[in-house]
């Protein structure tokens, strides 16, 4: 299974062209929640990835402003969180979110329990903001990611990743099902999917 992207600067000039077409303008910042890879791999995709959406946006003066920020999310994680309330041990409340003591020292991470659970420990999901020109701090950061966590379609409450993640997820095994066509040809008439 191939984990790093290798047509995303075509990808990203085809997105924004039509971003352009349907709003008029350009997007002024690129917000990228990218589904995780092993820690070995990180540097890589910061490195080749980025790299292709940097090339992408350098194509055209009108986009070579604008601002990214970059992020990955591994929902599968064996951190398990716990709470403590008047001395009862009990399980986080969604939106629970921990960015110190256990996180990597020199990275910008945090945990964040979206979901409740009626039986058993939640399981957070780890996010890394790997890269960030927008200036955004961490708690606007994590309000982001609690919140697009709510904005699943297919679900009322919350899902465990933001739901641009989720979809992206879906969509990829669809085209994988598909005998691997060019997703971003296939898919470009769906517009509730193309930009995600």
């Amino acid at each position: 299974m191939q984990e790093i992207a290798k047509q995303l600067e075509q990808v990203m000039v085809d997105a924004l062209a039509a971003f352009k077409s349907a709003n008029g303008i350009f997007p002024a910042q690129l917000i990228f929640i990218r589904d995780g890879v092993g820690d070995s791999q990180k540097q890589i995709v910061v490195t080749d990835e980025l790299n292709q959406i940097k090339a992408a946006l350098a194509r055209d003066d009108s986009t070579k402003n604008i601002k990214i920020l970059f992020m990955m999310v591994n929902k599968r994680v064996k951190t398990k969180m716990i709470a403590e309330s008047n001395g009862r041990i009990q399980n986080p409340q969604p939106g629970t979110v921990l960015d110190h003591s256990i996180t990597p020292n020199g990275l910008w991470d945090f945990y964040m329990v979206s979901v409740s659970t009626r039986q058993g420990v939640p399981t957070p999901s780890h996010y890394s903001v790997l890269y960030n020109d927008m200036g955004a701090t961490p708690e606007e950061v994590m309000a982001l990611t609690y919140k697009l966590c709510y904005t699943y379609y297919n679900y009322g409450g919350p899902v465990k990743i933001p739901a641009p993640v989720k979809y992206a997820d879906k969509l990829a095994g669809m085209v994988g099902e598909r005998g691997g066509m060019q997703p971003h040809k296939h898919f470009e008439n769906i517009k509730g999917l193309y930009f995600i």
